[in-house]
């Protein structure tokens, strides 16, 4: 830690500002506001087997040079639509 005869003006008007800061959020939003910023609660899950037309009916945005190509997609990755759960047989990673 520095020895606060060390810092300049400059840098303890800016080191008090940064306290001040936080002692005002904690008062704004709690001491725990922090751990809840910018959370989604995860929903459960829905293992459906995937309606392939009706999805691409669904799609208007898409013209039909398009839906083919989706639909191609989904037949090609067919396991990943299935409706059911498997292992993920990958490498280990840690998030």
């Amino acid at each position: 830690m520095r020895k606060p005869w060390d810092l300049s003006n400059k840098e303890f008007v800016h080191m008090a500002d940064s306290f001040h800061l936080q002692e005002e959020e904690e008062d704004l939003f709690g001491d725990d506001w922090l751990d809840s910023y910018a959370v989604e609660k995860i929903l459960d899950a829905k293992y459906e087997k995937l309606d392939v037309n009706q999805v691409i009916s669904e799609q208007k945005h898409l013209d039909d040079y398009q839906k083919q190509d989706l639909r191609e997609l989904f037949l090609k990755y067919h396991k990943v639509f299935d409706g059911t759960l498997g292992l993920f047989s990958h490498k280990k990673v840690h998030i």
